[in-house]
């Protein structure tokens, strides 16, 4: 039987805030994914299968209004259903390198979107931010060490004022 106990953690972390911004939410989702695929022991293709969906969902819930998370989860799921073998180790390979396929991507784009970033802003600019984009804060900050003057205006987000 699948253990979703620390799928269950990183859903309370995404909930409460303490994970917060697109990438990161991704990024733990996607992780979690990849360390209880090794972590647990399946048996059985339906095993994996068994908890990689209900996972899946139940990281999907916690913060339904990430598309990054969405979908890397419809990345795995058309990897997942596209195994038609009874391989156990096949398919927790195929779960394995979805997963960490995506993660790797999320990394190497958020890097790019920076690096694209920097040098956009000119003297005198006013950035206006919104909510949490580690992207966009790194953004910033590379511009700002780059000798860059100018101002950044950040809104509030309910309901914790982040």
């Amino acid at each position: 039987m699948a253990d979703f106990s620390k799928v269950e953690q990183i859903v309370q972390d995404i909930y409460a805030i303490k994970i917060q911004g697109a990438t990161n939410i991704a990024k733990s989702a996607f992780q979690i994914l990849f360390d209880e695929l090794q972590r647990q022991k399946f048996t059985s293709c339906v095993e994996i299968l068994e908890f990689m969906f209900p996972a899946m969902k139940m990281l999907e819930k916690a913060r339904p209004t990430e598309p990054m998370m969405f979908n890397g989860m419809a990345y795995i799921t058309d990897k997942l259903d596209h195994y038609k073998g009874s391989d156990v180790k096949a398919l927790l390979k195929i779960a394995q390198d979805a997963s960490q396929t995506y993660l790797d991507m999320i990394t190497s784009t958020a890097k790019k979107a920076i690096q694209n970033g920097v040098g956009i802003l000119k003297y005198g600019d006013s950035v206006l931010t919104h909510c949490h984009s580690s992207s966009a804060v790194k953004t910033i900050i590379a511009n700002k060490a780059g000798g860059k003057d100018f101002l950044v205006y950040n809104t509030e987000t309910r309901p914790l004022y982040q």
